[in-house]
């Protein structure tokens, strides 16, 4: 028996493969091969697709009753347990153990969170695949068309291992799920009551909805993947429909299922294409709260932070309604429509001010000095937006206005000047400067009185 398996990153290059194989005299089957709203289709051997048009609501393919391929081709999009169960299926090698892929088929569709409703040794064999494959399989990204036979092959002989009771195997497994969750949270950079945020290299964090932070479940995830350059959009409970979101963002070339669906695989997402999917999930999750009281903030919890878009540099007057939306990044930052007073403005958890052009800036502490210029905070823009800002070399001491600001790993920050006053005499903030560390070089605010040189 000879059986190939080709992964394809479009759809272009699985038509392609499968034209080839089929002009060739051989049947090709294909699995999983979905490109947003695109399934490829097999010849002569069967098509196994779940998500996409007619194919929608089919089994996963790990579960799927098939007959093994006398000689052939099979095309896949990408290199998942559902995936490897059914070509394995396919090339007559699929160790047998229905407790296994009927728990794999179930995470497959109800999501790795709901690994708790398994049963217990299910759950470690799961597990142990998990801790297996992401040392052994490739993560990508794929550019170009590759046979993944002999990858498929081991992952073949290492499912048979573990369902035989491997035990270096299940222990890492163990080892796997306990750290887990400590390399998701390592990952994450924001997260509020309506949704968490990650940036990883290649482990998987879509499924985190715990925050141990907050003290409870969090209806989104949103992942920006910067090794394979996609963005995964998942939710937990139906709030939304995940597949509609990545399409209304990218188009028909983004797809998945209505609990988790991801970019396009031809296209390289970055910051800014997170920025703008947490925004959309964030409202997605906000308007499926309509009719409810959103959870309640817990009053324990640490000192919110605040996030605002500014479309353009300018002020907000002290003292003046103000009508904002804010990004849902932080506790608090839901939907502000009318602040007073403060200095500048005072929001749930921080301090409304505007920034450059497409920044986002977090604020977590201005210094109380009237005028003074120092705000704590992170700032993000669309490629980094080099042209506005000005890195500060690690260890440099800033000065202005009667403060020195030193070196301090715990906490980042972000300097800004100057605070235009107004010829009414209100305060007017503009930030018409920004300055950051770079990473991993933060400054601390020390009160000093000094007489050195002021930053300018």
């Amino acid at each position: 028996m000879s059986v190939a398996v080709f992964l394809a990153p479009t759809a272009f290059d699985a038509f392609q493969i499968v034209e080839e194989m089929s002009q060739a005299g051989l049947p090709v089957a294909t699995v999983k091969a979905e490109y947003g709203s695109t399934v490829v289709e097999g010849r002569d051997a069967p098509t196994l697709a779940t998500r996409t048009g007619a194919y929608v609501g089919r089994p996963t393919p790990c579960i799927a009753e098939l007959t093994p391929l006398e000689k052939g081709t099979i095309v896949v999009s990408r290199l998942d347990l559902d995936t490897i169960g059914a070509c394995l299926a396919l090339m007559g090698q699929k160790p047998g153990d229905e407790n296994f892929w009927a728990g794999a088929a179930y995470l497959q569709v109800r999501g790795p969170h709901r690994s708790g409703d398994l049963p217990e040794h299910v759950r470690e064999q799961l597990d142990a695949w998990s801790s297996w494959s992401e040392s052994h399989l490739p993560l990508g990204p794929f550019r170009r068309t590759i046979d993944v036979t002999v990858h498929v092959v081991k992952a073949g002989e290492a499912i048979q291992a573990i369902l035989s009771g491997d035990r270096d195997l299940i222990a890492a497994g163990r080892q796997w799920a306990a750290g887990h969750d400590a390399v998701s949270e390592a990952r994450l950079v924001d997260e509020s009551p309506l949704v968490r945020v990650f940036v990883t290299e290649g482990p998987r964090c879509s499924a985190a909805y715990y925050s141990p932070r907050l003290g409870r479940i969090v209806p989104a995830t949103v992942v920006l993947d910067s090794r394979q350059g996609t963005i995964t959009v998942a939710c937990e409970g139906g709030q939304f429909d995940a597949r509609l979101i990545v399409r209304e963002l990218w188009g028909s070339g983004a797809g998945g299922r209505p609990g988790i669906a991801e970019s396009p695989r031809d296209r390289r997402m970055g910051l800014p294409d997170l920025i703008m999917a947490v925004n959309v999930v964030s409202r997605a999750v906000e308007a499926s709260w309509a009719d409810n009281d959103p959870p309640p903030v817990d009053p324990d919890a640490p000192p919110e932070l605040t996030f605002i878009a500014v479309d353009s540099v300018g002020g907000l007057k002290i003292g003046e309604p103000v009508i904002a939306t804010f990004p849902f990044w932080k506790d608090g930052a839901i939907t502000v429509r009318s602040l007073w007073g403060g200095s500048p403005v005072l929001v749930p958890g921080g301090a409304l001010f505007p920034a450059y052009p497409g920044f986002w800036v977090r604020i977590e502490e201005r210094a109380e000095e009237p005028g003074a210029a120092v705000i704590r905070g992170r700032v993000f823009g669309p490629n980094d937006a080099e042209d506005a800002l000005t890195p500060l070399m690690e260890g440099e001491i800033i000065t202005f206005k009667g403060m020195e600001l030193y070196p301090d790993p715990q906490r980042p920050f972000v300097y800004c000047s100057p605070w235009v006053t107004a010829e009414d005499g209100d305060y007017v903030i503009r930030c018409t400067a920004v300055q950051l560390l770079p990473t991993e070089a933060y400054l601390k605010a020390c009160h000093k009185p000094v007489q050195e040189k002021r930053v300018q």
